[in-house]
């Protein structure tokens, strides 16, 4: 429980930095099957940083009794850091599959890098729309 506090607390300060509010965390204790885990407990622990669209993991290679308040918040931190581009690459995938239902033009037909180009630019629109709503509120 005390692990978990720790995660929430950290992700409640950092939660602004985060492109989804609505990402929640989990931690969960688990049989280790990583080569480099070398604890007497055999477990590990995982933190998962989960949003609608995308999620990533980190794992600590000790048991949650003998994990540190710093090690949880650096593992927090460092998966808020990797959720901006996860959130992105799911905009991306969602945008490119809304393409190909609609017929329009995808990256063969018209360059992947205009392709990536116009992608980019709907995402940064979405997003600066967020961030206009955010202040507004």
């Amino acid at each position: 429980r005390r692990v978990a506090d720790w995660a929430n607390s950290t992700l409640s300060a950092l939660a602004e930095s985060l492109p989804d509010p609505e990402a929640r965390l989990s931690i969960r204790q688990v049989s280790c099957t990583d080569p480099e885990c070398a604890t007497p407990e055999g477990v590990e622990v995982l933190v998962t940083l989960t949003a609608k669209e995308w999620s990533c993991t980190a794992k600590l290679l000790k048991a949650a009794t003998r994990v540190e308040r710093g090690e949880v918040e650096q593992v927090v931190a460092d998966l808020c850091r990797g959720a901006q581009p996860r959130a992105l690459a799911a905009r991306a995938r969602r945008l490119v599959e809304e393409d190909a239902h609609t017929g329009s033009a995808g990256p063969v037909s018209m360059g992947a890098e205009s392709f990536a180009v116009r992608v980019l630019t709907r995402i940064g629109d979405e997003f600066a729309g967020r961030e206009e709503d955010r202040v507004a509120a």
